[in-house]
């Protein structure tokens, strides 16, 4: 079994390490860039006449079967003439729809144009007030004041040890009484014993609570062993490690002291609460 040997422990609230390092919101959302505007392409006048071969070849091979009859070859190129005069105007007509699209497109974009540069400069003086806000919050001033905020809004959170226990059942360590007179001497009015919190079952050797400044410690004296049985206590397979994380969960600092410090080095103990 494993004893503790380095002491005095101290452990501190989850929040103090927190509180050094969080920094204050800033919700704004960074504006975003507009997009530009895509100039429209101009539209190309294909000569799409490839179905026309395919008419053409087709009234060959009618004009090969009636063997080069003038009536054949008559039709066929009347067929011929129709089917590209057809093919032309429908070419010229869909150029002219795109065409008018292209103009309709360019027009629209010269106006998206003119917005742009206004879209541009209203950006700009958006992302410098967005700038200067995010200065201003992240500022080393206000990020202080925010962790100062923090820390103390944790501190006052703090539950307080309103609920007294009876410890006629509990063995208390022989120095326990000692050190709770010394302390009392040296911190009137705060220094308390058999209270602790709601809803546990931990019990505080000593308690520190400074009402001022919302700081409480849980004090612990860690005898080796019971002196009536000799039972070995507070090594590693206790349950000082699940008490501890308890506290400094509800931000409270512990700070244990081995029972041969409190005997031999009483005023360097009492010299560490005040720091």
């Amino acid at each position: 079994m494993t004893m503790k040997n380095e002491y005095p422990i101290i452990k501190f609230p989850y929040f103090i390490e927190q509180s050094m390092t969080i920094q204050p919101p800033f919700y704004k959302a960074k504006p975003h860039h507009p997009p530009e505007p895509l100039e429209p392409i101009a539209p190309e006048k294909n000569d799409d006449y490839g179905c026309l071969w395919f008419i053409l070849i087709i009234l060959v091979f009618i004009v090969i079967i009636f063997k080069f009859h003038w009536i054949a070859i008559f039709v066929a190129i009347i067929l011929f003439l129709i089917s590209a005069s057809d093919i032309g105007n429908n070419v010229e007509e869909k150029y002219k729809k795109e065409y008018e699209e292209y103009q309709r497109k360019k027009e629209s974009f010269i106006e998206d144009g003119r917005r742009f540069s206004e879209k541009i400069q209203k950006y700009r003086q958006e992302l410098l007030l967005y700038e200067k806000e995010k200065e201003i919050v992240y500022s080393p001033q206000n990020v202080k004041q925010y962790q100062e905020a923090y820390y103390y809004e944790r501190l006052n959170n703090s539950p307080k040890p309103l609920r007294y226990i009876n410890d006629s059942d509990t063995i208390l360590g022989k120095s326990e009484d000692f050190f709770f007179n010394k302390l009392n001497q040296v911190f009137p009015d705060r220094i308390f014993r058999s209270r602790t919190i709601e809803k546990t079952s931990f019990l505080p050797d000593i308690i520190l609570w400074d009402k001022s400044l919302n700081i409480l410690i849980d004090i612990e004296i860690d005898e080796p062993y019971i002196l009536e049985t000799g039972e070995p206590i507070h090594h590693l397979e206790s349950n000082d490690y699940k008490r501890d994380i308890f506290f400094t969960n509800q931000n409270w600092f512990v700070l244990r002291f081995a029972e041969v410090q409190i005997v031999t080095e009483t005023q360097a103990c009492i010299k560490l609460e005040c720091v």
